[in-house]
């Protein structure tokens, strides 16, 4: 059972690099550079459908739109996620590929775009690849 303060739907648990910036839910990230590009580390399997599982790297550029149908870093009320950003009439829908976490709508005012998944980057340890 989910506790619905705390879904993690691809909520990001670091974002890995030099500067430290306070975000909503007593979350922490960690962005590369002051640069347009960051990579984040992803702690759950709400986006394993589209091949992003937990421990992998993503590299993204940071954004402040998207398109319908894109995947990207997204701010909410529920935390910060790695979701496909779709929209729907008037509302903004947040879709994980796993069908074991919710479709999240809500209101434009309350979705945070922070960038856009660029690339991903997946370490293996010894025990993997034997």
């Amino acid at each position: 059972m989910r506790d619905e303060n705390n879904i993690r739907g691809g909520k990001v648990c670091s974002i890995e690099g030099w500067r430290r910036a306070a975000l909503s839910n007593k979350q922490t990230v960690t962005l590369l550079s002051a640069g347009s590009s960051f990579k984040i580390k992803v702690h759950d399997d709400s986006m394993k459908d589209e091949g992003i599982r937990a421990g992998d790297l993503i590299d993204c550029e940071r954004a402040d739109s998207l398109a319908s149908g894109e995947l990207g870093l997204m701010r909410t009320p529920y935390g910060v996620m790695v979701r496909r950003f779709l929209i729907v009439g008037c509302v903004v829908c947040l879709e994980a590929a796993n069908a074991e976490y919710p479709k999240l709508c809500m209101d434009c005012c309350d979705v945070e775009i922070l960038g856009r998944l660029l690339k991903l980057e997946r370490r293996f340890d010894e025990s993997e690849v034997a």
